[in-house]
């Protein structure tokens, strides 16, 4: 981790801004904060449910496709060095030193600070702050989710590669996912992690596996079906994305179990989502 934040920043001691205009990034790295331990954070490194996430930053608003949650700054822009943005940041742990990120020779460097409150739609996004770093770099973290996140710049370079062949779409969803950047790198995400949650099911115990494999397999193929009957609607398709990647997380938490009887009657809810939505298009 402290490689990968070292090398994605190696900012010069500058006073830096955030943008004038609204600007697109991509989260590139998903650090966690080094005082929790894996039993205890919701996330880990380079989680799936936020790297490769769309974050749309502007004057006074700050938006992503990981949540539905939309945040507005509240104050003014503030100059501060790095280290004492990191301190405040995860001041609910104790704060936390640049040397833990492996930015210890930054420390005295001076970022400008935003800090932004949430919607209450989604809890576990409820205030959020970012520093400006250089090349348009900017750290965002979610207070009480305890990680930092490192974005960069949208770029030209930039374009949507799901994890199925776009050539081969013919499906009204999948010509969406195939046009959008933040759709297709949901379903990479989403893809990625049903196949680590499948080598969880598979790895043995006693000779036997640990998870249900026929399940799991029909719990996706179950999921492609409502993805698939969002069309082309970008945000019926965004929350299918979201809800699966959730229950994928749970399941791998279980060892690659399948769904409960409370996670299906959620998936029924879903699906009434889906219906009613769908009818007013």
């Amino acid at each position: 981790m402290k490689t990968l934040l070292r090398s994605a920043i190696a900012f010069a001691a500058l006073t830096l801004s955030h943008p004038a205009a609204a600007a697109q990034y991509l989260v590139d790295h998903v650090a966690i904060d080094p005082a929790w331990n894996a039993n205890q954070a919701p996330m880990k490194t380079d989680d799936p449910r936020l790297l490769g996430r769309v974050v749309q930053i502007g004057p006074h608003t700050l938006t992503t496709d990981a949540t539905a949650s939309a945040c507005t700054a509240a104050g003014a822009a503030r100059k501060i060095t790095l280290g004492a943005w990191l301190s405040d940041t995860f001041a609910t742990s104790g704060g936390r030193q640049p040397g833990e990120f492996g930015l210890d020779a930054y420390a005295h460097s001076l970022v400008d600070s935003r800090d932004y409150r949430c919607d209450t739609s989604d809890p576990s996004f409820g205030k959020a702050t970012t520093a400006a770093l250089s090349a348009g770099r900017v750290m965002l973290a979610w207070k009480n989710q305890e990680v930092l996140l490192m974005l960069r710049p949208v770029d030209a370079t930039d374009r949507p590669h799901p994890a199925f062949a776009c050539k081969d779409a013919y499906l009204p969803a999948e010509k969406t996912i195939c046009s959008s950047l933040s759709l297709a790198n949901w379903d990479r995400s989403v893809a990625a992690e049903y196949a680590r949650v499948r080598s969880i099911a598979a790895s043995t115990a006693n000779g036997k596996p640990q998870g249900d494999l026929d399940g799991l397999r029909a719990e996706q193929t179950a999921w492609l079906k409502r993805r698939d009957s969002c069309g082309e609607h970008a945000d019926c398709l965004l929350k299918a994305y979201r809800d699966r990647m959730q229950a994928l997380a749970d399941d791998a938490i279980n060892g690659g179990a399948v769904a409960s009887a409370d996670d299906k009657a959620a998936a029924n809810l879903d699906m009434q989502w889906y219906a009613q939505h769908l009818k007013g298009h």
